[in-house]
């Protein structure tokens, strides 16, 4: 079989010999070959123009919308078939980096079984992925870490017929096997990083709780004036010196800080101390 297609791509092109929704051997045969791309374009046109019916489907699109020095097979592609996900995919060649990852996470959120816009997506956070994560990295970056995880895990678990075109499953739309290997390297790393962040979130949780354990019951002076105690794990009471203008109310820890909120104190100056204070201070 593989002599027979090489044997086809060395003598003629093999693009009408491929079954059109056959996107992985239509893929591999134009994969590298950015210097016959006139000569490409005009086969698959060819065969539009001498079968008017393939534009019944969007496969024709797909590849004309590639290969294409402008965006006519592409609009026609769209206006015809919206919501493809290969025709949108060709998008990104009139598009921004930045603009180009958009369409990615578009695309995905409709098909999230779509393998070329995950790899694409995915791709982009390559350096993000690949360096070691302290304590900080993972608060600064726990929402891309979510959003990662939710793509893959969508991926692994979507729908693989989102189009009435495709299945996702099938071999026609497979990828070669190092592009197979890559992205389920990603994918591990992805989870693997997910499930430290768990870790870290509950390690800091476990922390919070410490913090929180080490405060109850004890007396600490805010300033001169004041003292105030943390009753419980939520309420603390407040007075001035001499235990004078009492008051209560709330608190809580949010990371390294402190949060008491409004007291009931009939002096405004005891009233006024509230928001945050380090947990130094509590020492």
């Amino acid at each position: 079989m593989l002599l027979m297609i090489m044997t086809l791509i060395g003598c003629s092109s093999p693009v009408g010999e491929i079954p059109l929704e056959n996107f992985k051997e239509h893929r591999q045969f134009l994969e590298g070959r950015t210097e016959n791309k006139n000569e490409d374009f005009q086969e698959y046109e060819k065969l539009l123009i001498e079968n008017p019916k393939l534009g019944d489907s969007p496969y024709i699109y797909y590849y004309l919308s590639r290969l294409e020095g402008n965006e006519k097979y592409l609009i026609k592609g769209l206006r015809l078939f919206p919501n493809d996900p290969y025709i949108n995919f060709n998008k990104r060649n009139y598009l921004s980096e930045e603009e180009s990852h958009n369409l990615y996470k578009k695309i995905l959120k409709d098909h999230p079984r779509h393998n070329i816009s995950l790899i694409n997506y995915i791709y982009h956070y390559n350096d993000f992925l690949s360096q070691t994560f302290t304590k900080t990295l993972f608060l600064e970056n726990s929402s891309l870490i979510k959003e990662l995880y939710s793509m893959v895990i969508n991926y692994e678990n979507g729908d693989p017929k989102s189009s009435e075109f495709y299945d996702f499953n099938s071999k026609s739309q497979s990828l070669s096997d190092s592009r197979k290997d890559y992205i389920n390297n990603q994918i591990n790393l992805v989870k693997t990083l997910y499930n430290d962040l768990e870790i870290q979130k509950e390690q800091d949780r476990e922390e919070r709780r410490r913090k929180i354990n080490d405060l109850i019951g004890n007396t600490y002076s805010l300033d001169y004036y004041h003292k105030i105690k943390f009753s419980s794990q939520n309420e603390y009471k407040i007075y001035q010196r001499p235990l004078n203008c009492g008051g209560e109310g709330r608190w809580s820890v949010q990371g390294d800080y402190v949060v008491l909120e409004y007291n009931d104190s009939n002096c405004e100056s005891t009233r006024n101390i509230r928001g945050k204070y380090p947990l130094t201070k509590f020492k």
